[in-house]
């Protein structure tokens, strides 16, 4: 009878787990679990060293240091060993982890070291599989895709100033004080004082000017202004950083990171940082309108063609967004970056307002995989958010996918228009490995897809959105299985033994398909490889119906606008044709 007792009693107290998220605490994992439906995707899994370190130079490309030594004997021990230098820091320069890296590698010849120094790219970094990774690779592709145009654009003013500046001392030598003693010495030599003196030769040299060899007092002013302002342009552009980035505090409040300085950027923190940023950009624009209008004057004052009647007006009415790609582009770009949590917590009304600016802003959004705040709230989808935007580009991609992430952060880093990197990242840095397992299952359980969106791809939703989907077909895995990997999510689980097992419960996957009234389960390994149930709170559950219904939502998106397979009219008939025959086949006998 007391064992019937039990039995009821242990069997509302997990009812009352399932339904309010509490009782049971002696049943909450120790640790992570590990859900039994990896073992099925296992051939699948690539591990971490496959694609960290990364090995990056400051102006770009970002390459695995697996694939930097791929042909040598001991590439897999060369590439723990040098994970092992980076010891989970974000990123150290190449040369300081071949320092120690290299003492380390007892099973390679002499030979194969000298091989080794050979390949690895001088004045690059290294990068571990961490948070700030993100933001590096980004700096990177942007220095990779313009920099070319950056130093192009500048080396044309510089050529269009010192022009500007020897017609003005063309002009200035046509004036009568252009000969005097100092000149005419300074021409002559300095012994020509034995022979002559050199003012009565100045006087005797000097002529009434010719009205007709000087410029317009009007004209001589307007090359003195746009050369003051292509020379003071120059003087600004060789102390800007690479880029800058706004936040408000995931780097502190006062320093700019290491990390940042070495790829040439400079952080800045702001209470509001979208507002900060679009009123920072602003004024670059403004002084970039400057610029370029003096440049435009310049440009037509060497060529003799600049008529005030013509071009005046129009240059005042020229501003930046009628300025060439090439042009933005030689401005430094200007950066936000972010958290999820900050975004939850923070009013969205700057964010929306920076995206309809149209200004040249990039954002990067990072996430730390699956966070409690994501379980216990409804939190927005900021990739979705931008999209709502329309012609905004969007990029939500993975630290765990670099295949899908450096492409897309390549062609964020081209684009001049405002741009969202929505970006999951490590949510741990003392365990790579368990990060890295942690950040794959998110993306293989569709629980955080990978998409882009870009305008500039074509008019069509088809052309702009691309989803990818890493596994084919429906996934063998949920969202309940990446959250079972994560520590802070223990307390949305009760492991129990096949003692407390009854017929209420029902494994998640069954779950999903009836939704009925049952308690669902993961299979997870336990002690000595025995199998266990982990029951789900209906909070944890709730949100994996989200995630589920999310990735439906974008698998749909990415059908819209695609060409449909028609059936064949012969194919059509035939098959006709051979479902009657089957049917009278049936009927015969």
């Amino acid at each position: 009878m007391s064992a019937t007792l039990d039995s009821i009693r242990t069997r509302e107290q997990l009812r009352t787990f399932h339904l309010t998220g509490r009782g049971l605490e002696e049943r909450i994992p120790p640790a992570a679990l590990r859900p039994v439906a990896i073992d099925k995707i296992a051939g699948s899994l690539s591990d971490v060293e496959s694609h960290y370190p990364m090995c990056v130079l400051p102006g770009g490309p970002a390459r695995p240091l697996r694939d930097l030594v791929a042909g040598l004997e001991h590439a897999g021990i060369i590439v723990s060993a040098f994970r092992g230098a980076l010891n989970g820091r974000s990123s150290m320069a190449l040369d300081d982890a071949v320092k120690k890296a290299i003492p380390t590698l007892n099973e390679c010849s002499p030979g194969e070291i000298l091989k080794l120094r050979k390949l690895l790219p001088a004045g690059a970094f290294l990068l571990g599989f961490q948070r700030d990774a993100a933001v590096l690779l980004h700096a990177a592709a942007l220095a990779e895709a313009r920099q070319k145009q950056r130093t192009s654009f500048w080396d044309n003013v510089k050529r269009t100033a010192a022009r500007m500046h020897e017609i003005l001392m063309l002009d200035e030598s046509h004036g009568p004080s252009a000969l005097s003693s100092d000149s005419v010495a300074a021409a002559l030599g300095s012994g020509v004082g034995s022979f002559f003196k050199p003012s009565l030769l100045a006087e005797a040299l000097q002529r009434p000017s010719n009205p007709l060899l000087r410029m317009e007092p009007a004209r001589r002013e307007r090359c003195e202004q746009a050369l003051g302002a292509l020379e003071e342009g120059i003087h600004e552009a060789a102390n800007q950083p690479a880029f800058w980035l706004f936040h408000s505090g995931i780097f502190g409040a006062t320093s700019t990171p290491a990390e940042v300085i070495a790829f040439n950027g400079h952080a800045r923190w702001a209470v509001d940082s979208f507002a900060a940023a679009e009123q920072f950009c602003q004024a670059r624009l403004g002084q970039l309108t400057t610029l370029l209008r003096a440049l435009r004057t310049a440009r037509l004052e060497i060529d003799s063609q600049f008529e005030p009647a013509v071009h005046s007006e129009m240059i005042e009415r020229f501003d930046w967004e009628s300025a060439s790609p090439e042009e933005l582009a030689a401005l430094p770009p200007i950066v936000v970056i972010e958290t999820a949590s900050y975004f939850g917590q923070a009013s969205l009304t700057s964010f929306g307002r920076l995206l309809r600016s149209g200004l040249p802003v990039q954002v990067l959004v990072v996430r730390a995989g699956i966070e409690a705040r994501d379980v216990s709230e409804f939190t927005p989808d900021f990739g979705y958010l931008a999209i709502a935007h329309r012609e905004s580009f969007v990029l939500q991609s993975s630290l765990a996918e670099p295949s899908h992430l450096l492409p897309g952060l390549a062609t964020m880093a081209k684009t001049l228009r405002p741009a969202v990197a929505v970006l999951s990242t490590p949510a741990r840095s003392d365990d790579e490995r368990a990060a890295w397992l942690e950040e794959s299952l998110l993306i293989f359980s569709r629980a955080f897809p990978l998409y882009t969106y870009n305008p500039e791809a074509g008019q069509r939703w088809a052309e702009r959105f691309h989803l990818t989907a890493v596994v084919d077909g429906s996934s063998v895995l949920t969202a309940a299985d990446a959250a079972a990997l994560s520590p802070e999510l223990r307390h949305n689980f009760r492991v129990i033994g096949a003692e407390d097992w009854n017929s209420e419960q029902v494994e998640f996957g069954a779950y999903l398909e009836q939704m009925g009234k049952a308690i669902p389960y993961l299979w997870v390994d336990g002690p000595g490889g025995v199998q266990q149930r982990a029951l789900m709170s209906r909070t944890l559950v709730n949100f994996c119906v989200d995630r589920r219904r999310g990735w439906t939502l974008f698998e749909e998106l990415g059908r819209l606008g695609k060409p449909q397979v028609v059936p064949d009219e012969n194919a059509r008939q035939q098959g006709a044709r051979e479902a009657i025959q089957k049917v009278i086949a049936l009927l015969t006998a």
